[in-house]
């Protein structure tokens, strides 16, 4: 990538070689037709080696200044190509040098701003990823605990036993649901109910969710 760029560039400079060149040129053949005009004379020949000698430095001085002036442009345009291609490989922590002219930095700190936000992004997702392992992980535990259990006859297979454990299938329905509400609330279609609940209810459930890994321990679980 930084060949094709280092080639764009070149091809971007001679194009203004040739073409402030071009406008040197065209100036200078109006003037010696002018000044044919005026003496008689036509064609270059009007010109000395003076107006020869200044067209020539006109077209240098121009090739100099858009030599300086691509090379101001061309190694932040350099960085940001090369930190734009980090960023499309995964590595949200590149970051691209502000520098070179207002266009240029401007254009610089706006990719910086984005690829913060890439890197946030990436955080919250991993973190996210994480949060839904460890909370498929406890009602699994706790569910296998249960019929492990009951297979062998540490517990009986009755209805309170096997009550426990349909809650945790429950449990696991309600964390497939969280993980649809968490996928819409990235639109604006998300709207929210809100409705009362007795705490007490909720540590009971708790309570005899985790009785069974409690009793295990030797643990003793009330409220």
């Amino acid at each position: 990538m930084r060949r094709h760029f280092l080639r764009r560039a070149l091809a971007f400079l001679a194009a203004v070689v040739l073409l402030t060149a071009g406008l040197v040129t065209l100036a200078v053949w109006g003037a010696a037709q002018l000044s044919g005009t005026l003496t008689g004379r036509t064609g270059w020949g009007t010109l000395g080696p003076a107006a020869l000698a200044a067209m020539l430095a006109l077209v240098l001085a121009g090739a100099i200044r858009a030599a300086h002036a691509l090379r101001r442009t061309a190694a932040p345009l350099r960085d940001l190509v090369e930190a734009v291609a980090r960023v499309a490989d995964g590595d949200y922590a590149a970051r691209a040098r502000e520098r070179g002219p207002a266009e240029v930095r401007a254009l610089a700190r706006a990719f910086n701003r984005m690829a913060e936000g890439l890197a946030r992004h990436e955080g919250e997702r991993r973190r996210l990823l994480t949060d839904i392992s460890h909370e498929l992980r406890t009602p699994l535990a706790v569910l296998r605990g249960n019929l492990e259990g009951m297979l062998d006859g540490v517990y009986p297979g009755d209805a309170a036993h096997l009550g426990v454990a349909l809650e945790e299938t429950q449990v696991l329905a309600r964390l497939v649901d969280d993980l649809h509400t968490l996928a819409v609330a990235e639109g604006p279609g998300l709207r929210l109910a809100r409705l009362p609940t007795d705490v007490a209810d909720v540590a009971r459930e708790a309570i005899a969710a985790f009785r069974g890994q409690a009793d295990a321990a030797g643990v003793s679980l009330g409220l």
